[in-house]
């Protein structure tokens, strides 16, 4: 899983993903350090978000 290996990596900061994504990647998430910011589906959310 893709997440695992970035949250791995960074140890700290955030991830956005939409609310469609299973919460076992807000396990793997936590379980590296990095918080979890569930948006909708859209592009442009996943996009704002993201870049907060």
């Amino acid at each position: 899983m893709r997440l695992d290996m970035i949250a791995a990596e960074r140890r700290s900061g955030r991830v956005a993903l939409p609310v469609t994504t299973t919460r076992i990647a807000e396990q793997v998430a936590a379980y590296h350090g990095t918080q979890v910011e569930w948006t909708t589906t859209s592009p442009d959310d996943l996009t704002r978000v993201g870049g907060e």
